[in-house]
């Protein structure tokens, strides 16, 4: 499985993992372990996560932070569009 990311998902990843390592440098690194696991899972299961409002996106909720991870899945491909706080006002 090929996980491609967008300049957005990057962008919005860099200013989370920012964040949580002000407030306490571990958080980082938990976010990054559980991003390797949401692949891990993904390369298994890509379709597994619901369909949002706008197909073909799916989310992935990362477990224990309040973070969605938005993508496309598309033949051995996964796109990686955003990552959100789960509390920002998103349509989809």
């Amino acid at each position: 499985m090929t996980f491609k990311p967008s300049a957005t998902y990057q962008r919005n990843l860099r200013n989370i993992l920012d964040y949580y390592t002000s407030v306490d440098p571990k958080l980082g690194k938990w976010i990054l372990d559980h991003l390797d696991r949401m692949k891990t899972h993904l390369t298994g299961f890509p379709e597994a996560c619901p369909l949002t409002s706008a197909p073909p996106v799916r989310k992935f909720l990362l477990p224990k932070f309040p973070i969605r991870i938005r993508y496309v899945y598309e033949k051995d491909t996964i796109f990686l569009i955003s990552a959100e706080h789960t509390k920002q006002d998103k349509p989809l």
